[in-house]
């Protein structure tokens, strides 16, 4: 069994306006994640530190200048690699939430991702700027508009 190391934490919650959307925001010190899927499309930021990233037999660096995308069913892996620390935020979203982005992008579903990693500064701040929008839950209609926006990107 895994030791738990108490400096790490995570906060995981379901959105409360959008079906299928799930978040969580995660302060790691330690972590090693095995191959592992996930029924939902996974979008994950790093705000400071990083981590490895292993996915269709490639290693690469999530680091607070990458953006990582991983289909539904995608087998990925992770671990600290040279970080002494890993915070990051992450969203999920099911069928039900992608067909709702679809929708919201004029399109009948949203696209299978070809590639995990995006060196995108505006892509990368638009998705921190709707997951805290959304964790802050003051203002629906902003939390909507960085969501279609962010994957209209």
């Amino acid at each position: 069994m895994a030791r738990i190391d108490p400096r790490n934490s995570t906060q995981y919650w379901w959105d409360r306006h959008l079906a299928g959307l799930s978040l969580l925001h995660a302060d790691f010190t330690t972590h090693e994640y095995p191959p592992h899927t996930h029924d939902a499309l996974v979008v994950a930021v790093t705000e400071q530190g990083g981590s490895i990233v292993r996915s269709r037999g490639q290693v690469e660096e999530a680091t607070p200048s990458t953006l990582f995308v991983f289909n539904p069913a995608e087998p990925h892996a992770g671990w600290m690699g040279r970080s002494d620390r890993w915070q990051y935020r992450s969203m999920y979203l099911t069928q039900t939430a992608l067909d709702r982005v679809a929708q919201g992008l004029g399109i009948e579903a949203v696209p299978y991702f070809t590639r995990n990693l995006f060196n995108d500064p505006d892509l990368i701040d638009g998705f921190l700027a709707m997951h805290h929008a959304i964790e802050d839950g003051r203002d629906v209609f902003r939390e909507r508009e960085l969501l279609i926006g962010s994957f209209g990107r």
